[in-house]
């Protein structure tokens, strides 16, 4: 294809993200095959790669198809030509900018902002959420007056745990404080409240995913902690380093990051803890991306805390996924209640086990919201409760 016969988005493309990223597509549909957000918008990866290279611009340009994607990756995996899909429809996200047009995503923003959080928690209010996990931890121990590590220069480990997760069930640092506790880690919070990375990635800015990773590094090097524990999506923490999308490092070179499964699984080879089967049955549902090796190692510890492991079918585009924070904003749901219904329908029934276990902070907050619009006979877990339990200690008083 002759440069003057391109569109202006494709030489844009060629441009931010090299010739190879576009031009060597065939048209195979692999991309497609895989996407769970294909057929949304009556588009798929696959359309919208085809359009650039035709020079429809407008059509490319102006879809709204691009907010279903979550940049799980799964286009990538499977294209023969190694075209960079995701890439480019980040980058079609920053042209269009039509997130800012919604008042809900509006607010959003102007809440992580403000805060560095989505549901505008402020430090003070961040610390009311900690005391009130504080007592749960106190009733379910009963170690009286014990506080939690806040601002503690020096700890190995930083916990980062979403306020959105705390104002949903308070309950959940108290489960990750018993943990911590029991492997005898040094470990401490950050009282700036700093929420999830989702948000910040995914809403086509790339100067708001640097601005958040500046945010953590800030309290990092202010805490002067080795470690980083954070439970979020795993799309969102392959920003932190090439391979390995867990316990890698960040652009920066600075920063380690690690998500529960991966650190539970070391002090399980080193003999700080050990597990008993809790359950009879669980259900797993796997965040949208994640490597081989998290899945081998959060296997195994699933095999210990229950009897019986099922998996659920991959996740639908926005039903288990946050969307980037859009789902959450009502944004890609105008209708959440149907959404529900159909999810219900599709997976909950599926599940065999009453206990649906989730690895995500972001995937747990929409299936808590999708379980309750649904009716549906199922408890759904984030996977630090899961553990409490299986070590003897139980989320419900």
């Amino acid at each position: 294809m002759l440069e003057k016969e391109k569109g202006l988005l494709a030489r844009l493309v060629a441009k931010e993200l090299g010739e190879s990223n576009l031009d060597t597509c065939f048209g195979c549909a692999s991309c497609s095959n895989v996407c769970l957000a294909s057929g949304r918008e009556s588009m798929d990866p696959c359309m919208l790669i085809q359009l650039i290279l035709q020079g429809q611009d407008d059509v490319a340009i102006n879809t709204k198809w691009i907010w279903y994607c979550c940049h799980c990756g799964k286009c990538n995996d499977v294209c023969p030509m190694d075209v960079d899909v995701s890439a480019i429809i980040h980058l079609i996200k920053s042209i269009q900018g039509v997130a800012d047009d919604f008042h809900a995503y509006q607010e959003k923003m102007a809440s992580w902002f403000s805060t560095g959080n989505n549901v505008r928690i402020y430090p003070n209010q961040f610390l009311e959420l900690v005391r009130e996990a504080e007592t749960i931890y106190e009733k379910r121990t009963g170690r009286k007056g014990f506080n939690f590590s806040i601002d503690e220069q020096g700890a190995r480990l930083l916990l980062l745990i979403d306020p959105e997760v705390m104002v949903e069930n308070p309950g959940i640092l108290a489960d990750y404080a018993h943990i911590l506790e029991l492997c005898h880690e040094s470990w401490t919070l950050s009282s700036t409240a700093l929420g999830t990375v989702d948000m910040a990635i995914n809403s086509g800015k790339p100067d708001n995913g640097l601005l958040w990773l500046k945010k953590l590094e800030g309290i990092v090097t202010g805490l002067d902690v080795s470690l980083v524990l954070m439970d979020d999506c795993q799309n969102s923490l392959s920003l932190y380093g090439p391979g390995s999308l867990f316990a890698t490092k960040s652009q920066s070179n600075s920063l380690k990051v690690t998500t529960l499964p991966m650190l539970l699984n070391d002090y399980l080879a080193k003999g700080r803890t050990v597990l008993h089967k809790a359950f009879e049955s669980v259900c797993v549902q796997w965040p949208c991306a994640h490597d081989d090796g998290f899945k081998v190692v959060t296997q195994k510890i699933l095999s210990e805390t229950s009897n019986v492991v099922e998996e659920l079918m991959e996740p639908s585009c926005n039903f288990t996924c946050c969307g980037g924070g859009l789902a959450r904003s009502g944004l890609i749901h105008p209708h959440p209640e149907e959404d529900g219904k159909v999810w219900n329908a599709l997976q909950f029934h599926r599940c065999g086990s009453k206990r649906l276990v989730t690895l995500c902070a972001s995937c747990f907050l929409q299936l808590k919201k999708l379980a309750r619009l649904s009716f549906a006979d199922v408890e759904v877990l984030f996977f630090p409760e899961l553990v409490c339990a299986s070590i003897g200690f139980s989320k419900k008083d």
